[in-house]
């Protein structure tokens, strides 16, 4: 059995460190806590291959990053009445139940767009 002075210590020394790492800064701990799985990975041929990735009942806090691509083509990102347009090497976060995504330009052929979805999963 652990002592309390032995816990006590392996807490503050866990606090101290988490302090004192420029690494460990608040969005990166959310995105170690809110994101722990894999990612949902989409891809987009053309204009027209618009894909819902998302219809919840309750709001859920989702991030969307697009892929550098060499034609620089942007995802345009639909949720709950907005939208927003997500270049490539960005992420977009925010909160929505109804999620659609479609590349915002008419892409070449032979030409993919990739996205990554994550969606922020609490206990409840």
């Amino acid at each position: 059995m652990y002592s309390s002075k032995t816990l006590m210590s392996a807490v503050l020394a866990m606090f101290a460190f988490a302090l004192a790492s420029p690494a460990l800064s608040q969005t990166a701990a959310e995105e170690f806590i809110f994101y722990p799985s894999e990612a949902d990975e989409y891809f987009f041929f053309d204009a027209t291959s618009g894909k819902t990735i998302a219809d919840y009942k309750t709001d859920k806090l989702v991030r969307v990053c697009v892929d550098d691509n060499e034609h620089l083509v942007p995802l345009e990102v639909r949720y709950d009445g907005e939208s927003s347009e997500v270049k490539p090497g960005d992420c977009f976060r925010f909160e929505a139940k109804q999620v659609y995504m479609e590349p915002a330009k008419q892409l070449e052929p032979n030409w993919v767009l990739k996205a990554e979805v994550d969606t922020l999963h609490r206990s409840s």
